[in-house]
């Protein structure tokens, strides 16, 4: 695979993206603690990575 991938996440009243570093490590951009804390529960946030070690899939 070429590694690349976008995944959408709920995140009600928050704007949020999750983009990856070049090395490779997920940083969360444009969020709240609040909206951080739920990206890394259920119902996040919008996630784009070039690494699919950083994708996640869409909690459902």
């Amino acid at each position: 695979a070429n590694g690349s991938g976008t995944r959408v996440l709920d995140c009600p009243g928050n704007n949020c993206e999750m983009i990856c570093t070049g090395s490779a490590k997920c940083q969360l951009t444009g969020c709240t603690s609040g909206c951080k804390l739920a990206c890394n529960g259920t119902g996040a946030c919008s996630q784009t990575c070039k690494d699919a070690s950083c994708t996640t899939t869409k909690p459902q």
